[in-house]
Parts: structure tokens; C-alpha cells; sequence
């Protein structure tokens, strides 16, 4: 199913339409949404924490979490940050399984999603 580009509004397809569909509901904060206050992740409260292996499993678990009850055609196979780099900017790369909308099977892709000093 076609989607369309939250940024320049032209049509985006199935993996790009899921990749963006991932990062709205990783960067948005919950409750932010007027009407929609459970939408989102407790991902953005925890840009500023130490980056410690509890922060890290914290992290992991909100991204499950939050992808299980707003995406559930999506199927997360695997979690990892990347090494921090400058400016303190870490990326969350995920491997997800996306159930095909046409029952042909599932296909899978990577997401990278960066982390940085305060943004999302």
C-alpha cells in the first residue's frame, strides 16, 4: 500500500512507508498527541540518561513495547545501538519481519533510527 513522504509528500511504497511509520512512532513522545495521548514511545524521555547496559535493555524494551501494540504487522527479529559517535549521537538499528499486505509471506528489512544529544 502506497503511503505518502511526511516530508516532501510525494509517494513513498511498502519498506520506506514502514521505516517511516517506525520513526514517527519511536520520536514521538506519548502523551503529545492530542487525541491520541498512548500513541508513541517512552523512547524520548530517555535521550538524556546515561548510557549504561540498563539504559540500553530500557531502551530495547520501550522499542518492543511500543511496536507490539501500534504496529502490530510489524515483527521486530533483532535490536542493536551502534557505537556512539560525535556529539553523542547513537543510532537503534532494527530487524524487522513486515507481514506482506497481499498474504504472500512476510519480507524483511533494517531500520536504522539515530539517537541524539536531545532529539530524536
Amino acid at each position: 500500500m502506497p503511503g505518502m513522504n511526511r516530508h516532501t509528500g510525494r509517494t513513498i511504497r511498502d519498506a520506506e512507508r514502514d521505516r517511516q511509520r517506525l520513526n514517527i512512532l519511536l520520536q514521538t513522545p506519548v502523551g503529545s498527541r492530542l487525541q491520541r495521548r498512548q500513541f508513541g514511545s517512552v523512547l524520548p524521555f530517555m535521550v538524556d540518561q546515561p548510557l549504561s547496559n540498563a539504559t540500553v535493555l530500557r531502551m530495547f524494551a520501550a522499542t518492543a513495547a511500543a511496536v507490539r501494540v501500534w504496529l502490530p504487522d510489524i515483527r521486530l527479529d533483532a535490536m542493536r545501538l551502534a557505537q556512539p559517535g560525535h556529539n553523542g549521537q547513537i543510532a537503534l538499528e532494527l530487524d524487522a519481519s513486515v507481514g506482506s499486505r497481499s498474504n504472500a509471506g512476510q519480507t524483511q528489512q533494517t531500520t536504522r533510527i539515530l539517537i541524539n544529544g536531545g532529539v530524536l
